[in-house]
């Protein structure tokens, strides 16, 4: 994308959230200028906005699980190979797009993520996330109305499916709180009456 003096358009954080959005792929919002793509236990593809460079890169994340020098805890480290970084978003998405023409497996993982996951969400899943996002809860401003969005919390939660509630549940092994805080704000604080209601 070019500015008409032909020096490239300063990107924006607004400009690749309208890209993903319109991307066919289920892009998870795990930081403010992140978002992840769950390929399978040990592989997610990664693109996020270097605002100092104007660029965005995409690339591949290898989770490597080993053990810690006692050997009792299991440690796990996310190792990122940059495939694509350009001024242009619409280069990248497209790059992307090659790429998994090109690796077929790479295609056919993701569409087992999208399918993997049916019914409602399961028992432990919800124990989980109502812990999670307690303690998110518990530590944000003060300025949020803390019982009501509890409660509109946990009536979201109840209505996950499994595939919903374990798409937050890949976006908090990721980025924690900071997953979790995205995820309230896009899903409970996204509108100016909701702002109204659960901000004091």
């Amino acid at each position: 994308m070019l500015r008409r003096n032909g020096n490239p358009k300063l990107i924006t954080l607004g400009d690749l959230i309208a890209k993903v959005r319109q991307s066919p792929f289920n892009w998870l919002h795990v930081q403010r200028d992140t978002w992840c793509l769950n390929v399978s236990e040990s592989r997610y593809f990664k693109i996020h906005h270097i605002a100092k460079k104007n660029v965005v890169e995409l690339g591949s994340v290898t989770v490597i699980s080993y053990y810690d020098e006692g050997g009792k805890h299991p440690v796990k480290y996310p190792r990122f190979t940059s495939m694509f970084k350009s001024k242009d978003i619409d280069q990248i998405f497209k790059s992307f797009e090659d790429y998994l023409k090109e690796h077929p497996n790479t295609m056919s993982e993701i569409r087992k993520q999208l399918g993997k996951f049916k019914g409602d969400a399961t028992a432990p899943q919800l124990k989980f996330l109502k812990s999670v996002f307690a303690k998110t809860v518990s530590k944000s401003s003060d300025k949020l109305n803390k019982e009501g969005i509890t409660k509109e919390i946990d009536i979201h939660l109840n209505g996950l499916t499994k595939k919903q509630a374990s798409d937050i549940i890949f976006s908090y092994t990721i980025s924690r709180s900071k997953a979790i805080q995205i995820y309230i704000l896009e899903h409970f604080l996204n509108k100016k009456e909701k702002r109204k209601t659960l901000l004091d």
